[in-house]
């Protein structure tokens, strides 16, 4: 059982703990912390939840024993079996002023939602939506300078400022800002959920909301917090050939699967309006477990050096 007061200190050891296990583990996909209900003891309590492929179920130890506060700790285990993670792109809507949930793009390709807009110590409006939408993952200007419009209209409303630098390791938020040439022509409400009240962690069993491009305003519960996750990109090469490249993601966490192609970049937010994540990728396989995966709020603060922006008018 994990102790509550251990938390922290296991979620700052998972990707250690995910490449332990990876080598041991090739099927492994995901490592975090979930939580399991005790009926006979009518309880929660905290485990070590492993997101593998196909064929590593029977594979996933039913105690893990490591060292929190400097004692041996036996941590019980949970799996699910899942498909590839992959980042998503998808469908399109026009709209001024833009609301987070709709439709965003690069106007040299690509497609995914506006999150959600924030404004700056200067009263600057930007738009925040994920770096695999806005930005460039091979550039070294990581796509700032890049026009940003709503596809339907191609009028180019904004020009990202600031995006993540991309990391096959050890990356902890997809994400990007752009300034808007006009504060006219977007809000800060989301479509169908209002205005953002505020930010703040994700909470294991949570019910949160998004408003995304192609799935409009869905729910799910936070499943699990704290994971290593290794999410795919395939990259059409010259030859019209694909290549799949893994980035291992650090501090994500997963949701019930809510989510479709184009969604990326929705805010994920909870019945306070408390934004609590960004969307960015999701496990592909219908045949298997599903689930939407987003990166908190706090990292992506820290990754874009958003500290002190407002999130509401």
């Amino acid at each position: 059982m994990i102790s509550p007061e251990f938390l922290l200190e296991l979620r700052a050891k998972i990707p250690d703990l995910f490449s332990q296990f990876k080598r041991e583990l090739p099927e492994l996909q995901a490592l975090g912390i979930g939580r399991i209900f005790h009926s006979t003891q009518n309880e929660f309590d905290y485990v070590l939840t492993f997101f593998v492929s196909p064929g590593g179920r029977e594979k996933v130890p039913d105690i893990v024993v490591t060292i929190l506060s400097g004692r041996s700790v036996n941590l019980s285990t949970a799996s699910a079996v899942t498909g590839a993670m992959e980042f998503s792109m998808g469908n399109c809507k026009y709209e001024r002023p833009a609301k987070g949930g709709t439709c965003i793009a690069p106007r040299s390709g690509g497609l995914g939602t506006l999150g959600g807009v924030i404004t700056n110590k200067s009263g600057e409006k930007h738009v925040v939506s994920c770096g695999h939408v806005m930005g460039d993952f091979d550039s070294r200007t990581r796509g700032r300078g890049r026009y940003i419009v709503q596809p339907e209209s191609g009028d180019i409303f904004a020009i990202v400022t600031e995006s993540v630098e991309w990391l096959l390791v050890g990356m902890k938020s997809d994400a990007a800002v752009a300034k808007v040439n006009n504060n006219n022509d977007v809000c800060h409400e989301i479509a169908g959920l209002g205005t953002p009240t505020g930010i703040g962690e994700p909470v294991i069993d949570m019910r949160v909301w998004k408003s995304g491009t192609t799935t409009g305003v869905t729910c799910g519960l936070i499943k699990s917090v704290g994971m290593t996750a290794e999410i795919t990109r395939k990259v059409l090469r010259r030859n019209g050939s694909y290549e799949e490249l893994k980035y291992e993601f650090h501090d994500v966490f997963f949701i019930e699967k809510m989510s479709g192609r184009g969604d990326s970049g929705s805010l994920i937010l909870d019945q306070e309006s408390i934004v609590r994540g960004i969307l960015f990728a999701q496990s592909e396989d219908k045949k298997l477990e599903q689930f939407s995966i987003a990166c908190t709020i706090p990292n992506t603060i820290d990754a874009l050096c958003l500290q002190g922006w407002s999130w509401s008018p």
